[in-house]
């Protein structure tokens, strides 16, 4: 059982969302934080990120902290941001490049992360996790929301659809990103019971995005727990504000690695070490390099692009976590060669989110260290049984990424058993410097296999795909229809395969 429930949030006023709204905090640095910020004195980073108002040097220092909570006093008193009268749940959508994702903000349990109800699947940096914890505890609020999903449950699905259909949103503009925002308060007593046992009804929540805010979280939580020991529960500093995403709606960008010198390597000795395990190409020059497929990785090194790819033998191919390209390139480069044992506690590595793009990656990097890009996740639908492995993925877009790998750029993959319905659905690629896409895929869908499965396809909008059919079928025992889609011609595209 899954905890979220309804809590009086701060927040602006519909008239001055736009300019209090901005990035997460630890997407930019200082200067780029001031940037943004230049001009708006009601910036919500005068609050996450009173660095800007301190120095730089001052980022990590109390006087910054006490800033922020200054400063956050300061909005409420002038109106910038509100305290909600009510305890309620918020629907929360976005929108960017061509695809929407929704989701339901509230707070989460502390205890049902210590327990594992909430997973984890990264580790922490410890000089992170202390910036949120008194930036948290100083301003005695949660300032950032952590990103949870959880799988898809009708009942809160349905009840966020129903919503959004008889409600106008509170807030919808579009960001300087290009990411469209809307905000729907749930402040009915009968839906605000219906997402509440929904979410108890979900065995688990998982982490997407805010491990170093869930862990500071509970934190504060545990300092919170001893000044008051005769606390119950209820109280606010038992939970933490969240924004939980169904898995259906989830888009997983890569998660790049930057490391700042060879650990006292030349060049060569550098590409001669790893050639043990991986094999080592250079890449085309003059345009950085997106890894492929599974078990590849762009790297720069040198002013130059280069795709190492990891040899058979070098992990264990069956295990769901050494498998992974994360664990191994730790265990085959970071760890063995270039040193980096603790990526937790090490300063000679950082991390780099896709959205920042490759270029980011050779900036970072420099003329001394490597950087490495690593593979995205596309969505895979596989299920080993006709029993509960029905899916349904409906109005949405999928993007597809990369190119060049023995299985070509798929968007959709179907295989396994059961039934699965697609709707509205529009998937393509098109050139976007934050996903260094190829701008085209194989086909809509690929559909593998062998045993019997069946697959709808209603109002679906088929785009930039390379081969004569959208659909591939390499399952002969596959039973597929669709019905008015649109294929890359603009022409209407209907398939009955028995």
């Amino acid at each position: 059982m899954a905890t979220i429930r309804p809590f009086a949030a701060i927040r602006p006023p519909k008239q001055y969302v736009e300019q209090v709204s901005c990035l997460p905090y630890d997407v930019m640095n200082h200067q780029e934080a001031c940037a943004m910020a230049a001009g708006n004195a009601s910036s919500y980073l005068h609050i996450c990120r009173a660095d800007i108002d301190t120095s730089e040097e001052a980022i990590h220092d109390q006087i910054t902290y006490e800033k922020s909570a200054r400063n956050l006093q300061d909005f409420l008193k002038k109106g910038i941001l509100m305290r909600e009268e009510k305890a309620c749940y918020y629907i929360y959508r976005q929108m960017m490049w061509g695809r929407v994702q929704t989701g339901i903000v509230g707070c989460a349990s502390v205890d049902e992360y210590l327990d594992g109800t909430i997973k984890k699947h990264e580790l922490t940096r410890k000089e992170k996790e202390l910036d949120r914890i008194n930036h948290f505890d100083t301003c005695s609020t949660q300032t950032e929301p952590v990103f949870l999903a959880y799988r898809k449950h009708e009942g809160i699905s349905t009840t966020i659809r129903e919503w959004i259909k008889f409600h106008k949103p509170e807030y919808e503009f579009t960001s300087d990103d290009g990411v469209t925002h809307l905000l729907w308060p749930v402040n009915d007593d009968a839906a605000i019971a219906a997402i509440r046992q929904g979410f108890e009804e979900v065995p688990v929540l998982y982490i997407a995005d805010g491990h170093h805010r869930t862990a500071s979280s509970a934190a504060v939580s545990a300092k919170r727990r001893a000044e008051h020991p005769g606390y119950t529960g209820e109280e606010e500093f038992n939970y933490l504000m969240a924004v939980t995403f169904c898995d259906e709606d989830l888009f997983i960008m890569d998660y790049n690695r930057v490391v700042f010198d060879l650990n006292g390597m030349t060049e060569q000795e550098y590409l001669s070490t790893i050639s043990t395990c991986f094999t080592v190409v250079p890449a085309t020059p003059g345009k950085p390099h997106a890894p492929r497929a599974k078990h590849e990785f762009g790297m720069f090194l040198g002013g130059k692009w280069y795709s190492i790819t990891a040899k058979e033998g070098t992990f264990n191919a069956s295990h769901p976590i050494e498998s992974l390209d994360c664990a191994i390139l730790q265990s085959n480069l970071l760890a063995p060669v270039l040193g980096i044992d603790d990526p937790r506690t090490s300063e000679r590595i950082d991390f780099v989110g896709g959205i920042r793009g490759l270029e980011e990656l050779e900036s970072r990097a420099g003329a001394q260290g490597v950087a490495f890009s690593l593979y995205p996740v596309t969505i895979h639908k596989k299920g080993g049984s006709t029993f509960n492995r029905n899916w349904q993925i409906a109005q949405g877009s999928i993007i597809a990424n990369v190119k060049g790998c023995a299985d070509g750029i798929h968007p959709i993959i179907v295989e396994g058993q059961g039934h699965t319905a697609i709707s509205n659905v529009e998937a393509f690629s098109g050139k976007n410097g934050a996903l260094t896409a190829e701008g085209y895929s194989d086909d809509f869908m690929l559909v593998k296999g062998d045993k019997l499965l069946t697959i709808t396809l209603y109002g679906c909008r088929m785009r930039n795909y390379l081969s004569d059919n959208p659909i591939t079928i390499e399952n002969p025992s596959a039973r597929v229809q669709a019905v008015a889609c649109v294929d890359k011609n603009e022409e209407f595209f209907s398939l009955e395969k028995e």
